[in-house]
């Protein structure tokens, strides 16, 4: 692999990094609007079943910014092993190209914003902020 050809890759890592942790920002500011959602709706105690759906919502929104950020995780590792081993097939730059070739459509992208739904890093925070509603909507008409 020439020097250009590294550097490109290089720069492509470092692009595709920061976009990645943005990804996780993104996610903490998701989970941190559902506990305030949910603590307002408790303290109030008239909303609980919208903050109940909303807060599904927003964990279905967080699977899918997971899903998205899987498909930087692709590509970084297609960079990492062309960085590793010279592989003549892979160019620097071709996120998007790439992402367009492995975006499955209708129900296969379904899923996938499913399955990272159910991540426990994801599915934990909401489930146990649900919880919490349902118990206090049990406690108020129980």
């Amino acid at each position: 692999m020439n020097e250009t050809t590294t550097n490109a890759l290089g720069s492509e890592w470092n692009a595709l990094q920061n976009h990645y942790y943005g990804y996780e920002k993104l996610a903490i500011v998701i989970k941190l609007t559902a506990v305030a959602l949910a603590a307002f709706a408790l303290a109030v105690a008239q909303m609980l079943w919208p903050a109940l759906a909303i807060t599904l919502l927003l964990w279905l929104q967080e699977g899918i910014l997971r899903t998205w950020q899987s498909r930087v995780v692709e590509r970084l590792m297609r960079v990492e092993s062309a960085l590793r081993a010279d592989e003549g097939g892979t160019l620097a730059f071709q996120l998007h190209s790439q992402w367009q070739e492995n975006r499955p459509n209708g129900g296969e992208l379904v899923r996938h914003y499913v399955r990272h739904s159910w991540r426990p890093t994801v599915a934990i925070p909401y489930a146990l902020l649900m919880a919490l509603i349902v118990v206090a909507l049990l406690l108020r008409f129980g």
